[in-house]
C-alpha cells in the first residue's frame, strides 16, 4: 500500500500542476519565480526609477504579454529556445519610484488570483483594501555588508585632503543596537564619519532599531530570538532588553492607532453588508497559555458577513511586569517604589479566574459598542459556554434589545465525538460480541469517531434552516452504519453520498461489510444518537453559524505572541494590534505604519509585506481546491491528525 507520505507528494504535485495550468491559461507567470523577485535601480537616471525583475526558472512556455493597469511591462520575443527561456526575465517598470503604488488586488510582483474560482475570505478581504506605497529614495533599504569588505573598498579611494590613496584606521565611535557611527581617519588626520541608520522622525530612536523591534514582533521571536538570529549572522546584538521594552512602548501606541482605524473601517463595512446597525457577530476568547491558568487572555468580536473582520477586541491581564519588578525595591527604597507604582501605566486590568476572562471581555465589548461604533450586537454566535449568555441577560448591554444567541455549529457537532468517547469509556469493561468494550479494529476507533462527528456536522450545516431535514440527515448516519446486506436502511440517506443508493441506481452490487459497524456495537452507542439527534437538541442548531473566523484570528494572533514564550501586557497589546491589522487588511496595510514610525516604508519592506499577502491567498486557494476535490470524491472527511495536547475540550459542555 502506498505510504501516506507518497499520497501527500502526489496530491501536492497535482495541486501545483493545477496552479501552473490556471496561471498559463490566464497568461500569468507561475509562482515558481517568486524566489527571484529583485528590485534593481539605476543611479544614472535623472528621475529615480524602480525596476522589478521577475525571473522565470525552468519554464517551457514562452512569456505572453501581460496587461496591467498602472504598470508598463516589457517582455521578450514569444519564440525562444528552451535555453533562452531559462534565463528570460520580465521587467516591470514605473516612471518614478516615488509614484509606485501597490494595492491589495494589483501588485507588481505577481497576481492576486482574481479569477472567480477558489475565492476565499482572505481574497475577499484584501481586495477591499488599497494601500499606496510611496518612497522618495530608490536606495531606501538596508544591505548587510561585511565590514572588512567595506574597509577594502575605502582603501582603494583617494583621500580628499592629502590626495593620496586612503590609508588609515576605521573605528566605531558609537553603537546603539544595530546602529553604529563609524569613523574613517586617514593617516593625514582627515576624518570621514558614516552613520549606518538615520534617526526616526519625532523620536530619539534609530530607524534600524525600530525596524528590528517590529520585525521581532512580526516573527514572534521577541528579544531573545532576535539576539540568537543576529549572533548567527555574526552581527552586533540588538539593544538590551530594557531599551527593547522602551522601544516597544514607543511603537505600541502607533500600532494601536492603526488597529482602531482598521476596526472602525470593519464596522462600517459590516453595517453596509448587513444593511443594519444591529449586527450579527461571533465572539470568542483565547488564552496565551493552554488551559485556564493563563495570565493573559484576548476576547474578540468579529463580523459574520463574508470576509469577516475584527470589530472590537479586549486584552485582559492578571499580571503587570512593572509591578512585579518594583516589588524588589519595595523594602529597600519605599519612596522609589511608590513613585513607580503611581507613575506607570499598570498592565493589569482583570482579577479573577482566567476562565472568566471571556465572559467579562465579551460583556465589556457589548456594553461599549454604541459609544465606540454606534452599533449594537443584536445576534451573538457563540459556543456552548454556559456563562456568557446569562451574563448578557442579567446585565444587558442594551436597554431596549434582547440579544439573540446563535449556536456555533462546529462546537455543537463536537458533542458527537465527546459523547462517543465518553460512551466508549463507560463500556470499557462490558463484553460485547465476545470482546470487552466497543473499541478496536472494526469497532469504534478514533478514526470512526472523527468520521461520525464529521458526518453529524455535515448533516447539521447542510440543513440548518429545516429541522425535519436535519433530523432525518442526522439519523441517516446511524441507519447507514447499522445497515447490512440482508437488512439495509438507507431511506434517509443522501443519494449524492450514499454508496448503496449510487450502486442501486447504476445496478451495481454493493457490499455493506466494508463500511458497516456491527448492529451490536451500533446498539451500544444508540443512546448517543438518541440524545444528540433528537428534535429538541437539534432545534438549538437551527439558523446556527460558525466561529471559524474567530479561530482563524486566534491562529494569526498566536503567531505573533507564541504560547511557548513569556509575554508582558505591552507585548500583548502590540501583538494584538498587529494581528487585527493583518487579519482585517493584510500585511501590506502595515506600510503606512512603517511610514509613520520610520519616515518611509522602504523598498524591501513593501515587497516583503506584499509577498506575505500573496502567500496567504495562495495557501487559501490550495486549501479550497483540496476541499473541492474531497467533495467531488464523495465528501470524504479529512484524515485524522495527531491529537494536540490541550486542556480545553470544545463540545464537552
Amino acid at each position: 500500500m502506498p505510504s501516506k507520505r507518497k499520497f501527500s507528494r502526489q496530491r501536492t504535485s497535482t495541486l501545483l500542476r493545477h496552479h501552473v495550468h490556471d496561471a498559463l491559461k490566464e497568461n500569468i507567470p507561475p509562482f515558481d519565480g517568486l524566489s527571484s523577485i529583485e528590485p534593481s535601480f539605476s543611479s544614472n537616471d535623472v528621475t529615480p526609477r524602480s525596476v522589478l525583475t521577475l525571473k522565470r526558472h525552468s519554464t517551457t512556455r514562452s512569456p505572453s504579454p501581460i496587461h496591467a493597469k498602472a504598470l508598463s511591462i516589457d517582455t521578450s520575443s514569444s519564440r525562444l529556445s528552451r535555453a533562452d527561456q531559462a534565463s528570460t526575465s520580465m521587467t516591470f517598470s514605473t516612471p518614478s519610484f516615488s509614484r509606485l503604488s501597490l494595492s491589495s488586488n494589483q501588485t507588481p510582483s505577481f497576481t492576486r488570483f482574481s479569477s472567480d474560482s477558489h475565492r476565499g475570505a482572505s481574497l475577499e478581504k484584501l481586495q477591499t483594501v488599497s494601500v499606496s506605497v510611496e518612497d522618495e529614495a530608490p536606495f531606501d533599504f538596508y544591505q548587510m555588508v561585511h565590514i572588512q569588505s567595506l574597509l577594502n573598498v575605502v582603501k582603494q579611494m583617494i583621500c580628499p585632503s592629502c590626495h593620496e590613496m586612503w590609508h588609515g584606521n576605521m573605528s566605531v565611535k558609537k553603537r546603539e543596537g544595530l546602529f553604529a557611527s563609524i569613523e574613517f581617519m586617514c593617516q593625514c588626520s582627515h576624518i570621514i564619519n558614516m552613520s549606518t541608520s538615520p534617526q526616526a522622525p519625532n523620536s530619539r530612536h534609530r530607524e534600524i532599531n525600530l525596524r528590528a523591534t517590529t520585525g521581532a514582533l512580526l516573527s514572534g521571536i521577541g528579544h531573545s530570538g532576535l539576539c540568537k538570529l543576529l549572533s548567527a549572522l555574526n552581527s552586533p546584538p540588538p539593544v538590551d532588553e530594557d531599551n527593547f521594552t522602551e522601544t516597544l512602548r514607543h511603537i505600541e501606541p502607533i500600532l494601536s492607532s492603526f488597529k482602531v482605524a482598521a476596526m472602525s473601517s470593519a464596522v462600517e463595512e459590516a453595517v453596509t453588508k448587513q444593511g443594519t446597525r444591529d449586527l450579527t457577530v461571533s465572539g470568542d476568547g483565547s488564552w496565551q497559555k493552554r488551559g485556564f491558568s493563563s495570565t493573559h487572555g484576548v476576547v474578540a468580536v468579529i463580523s459574520s458577513n463574508c470576509g469577516a473582520k475584527v470589530l472590537d477586541i479586549e486584552r485582559l491581564s492578571k499580571r503587570c511586569t512593572i509591578c512585579q519588578g518594583a516589588l524588589s525595591i519595595k523594602l529597600k527604597n519605599p519612596e522609589k517604589y511608590q513613585m513607580i507604582m503611581t507613575q506607570h501605566e499598570c498592565q493589569t486590568n482583570f482579577s479573577g479566574a482566567s476562565g472568566s476572562m471571556e465572559v467579562n471581555g465579551l460583556h465589556a465589548i457589548f456594553k461599549r459598542s454604541v459609544e465606540r461604533h454606534n452599533v449594537r450586537y443584536a445576534k451573538y454566535i457563540g459556543d456552548g459556554d454556559a456563562k456568557v449568555v446569562p451574563r448578557l441577560t442579567e446585565d444587558p448591554p442594551y436597554s431596549d434589545l434582547q440579544i439573540q444567541k446563535l449556536e456555533d455549529l462546529n462546537h455543537f457537532a463536537k458533542k458527537m465525538y465527546n459523547r462517543l468517547d465518553k460512551r466508549k469509556k463507560e463500556l470499557k469493561g462490558q463484553v460485547i460480541e465476545g470482546r470487552k468494550g466497543i473499541g478496536g479494529l472494526g469497532r469504534i476507533t478514533e478514526a470512526v469517531m472523527v468520521k461520525l462527528k464529521w458526518y453529524y456536522c455535515t448533516a447539521i450545516t447542510s440543513n440548518k434552516t429545516d429541522l425535519e431535514m436535519m433530523y432525518q440527515a442526522a439519523w441517516a448516519i446511524f441507519k447507514h452504519k447499522i445497515s447490512t446486506n440482508s437488512d439495509p436502511h438507507h431511506e434517509w440517506c443522501d443519494p449524492k453520498f450514499c454508496g448503496y443508493i449510487k450502486a442501486k441506481l447504476t445496478r451495481q452490487p454493493y457490499d455493506h461489510t466494508r463500511h458497516a459497524i456491527s448492529p451490536a456495537i451500533m446498539e451500544a452507542i444508540k443512546p448517543v444518537f438518541e440524545e444528540l439527534c433528537s428534535r429538541e437538541v437539534l432545534t438549538r442548531a437551527l439558523n446556527g453559524a460558525s466561529q471559524n473566523s474567530n479561530e482563524a484570528f486566534h491562529s494569526v494572533l498566536w503567531t505573533f505572541a507564541p504560547k511557548n514564550r513569556y509575554t508582558s501586557g505591552t507585548i500583548m497589546d502590540a501583538c494584538v494590534s498587529i494581528a487585527v491589522v493583518v487579519f482585517n487588511e493584510g500585511y501590506l496595510s502595515l506600510g503606512p505604519f512603517f511610514r509613520q514610525l520610520c519616515g518611509s516604508v522602504g523598498v524591501y519592506t513593501s515587497f516583503g509585506l506584499n509577498r506575505l499577502d500573496q502567500g496567504r491567498i495562495q495557501r487559501e486557494r490550495l486549501k479550497l481546491r483540496r476541499k473541492e476535490e474531497r467533495q467531488q470524491q464523495g465528501m470524504k472527511p479529512p484524515e485524522v491528525e495527531e491529537e494536540e495536547t490541550d486542556d480545553y475540550r470544545a463540545g464537552e459542555y
